[in-house]
């Protein structure tokens, strides 16, 4: 039963797989599709209630290693798999 299961999952990945291999990424805001995105200067950040929450996210995203993982503040404790 099982290995039926995981025969139609395969089957599906692989046309899936096909379906998308002659698609083609294309930008959709008029950019060049080959540009490399770069991160706005944190100086164009808004000094508002928005610009706050945005600037939070950016210290949370910078500094996520600090909190998670294996040399973390809060380590293996967060999942209850460290012991």
């Amino acid at each position: 039963m099982i290995g039926i299961l995981i025969a139609g999952i395969v089957i599906l990945i692989v046309l899936i797989a096909k379906s998308l291999s002659g698609k083609q990424m294309t930008n959709t805001q008029g950019g060049d599709a080959g540009a490399v995105w770069m991160a706005p200067d944190s100086a164009s950040i808004p000094v508002t209630a928005e610009g706050q929450l945005i600037s939070y996210g950016r210290q949370l995203i910078m500094h996520t290693s600090e909190y998670l993982g294996p040399k973390g503040k809060v380590g293996a404790l967060s999942n209850g798999m460290g012991k």
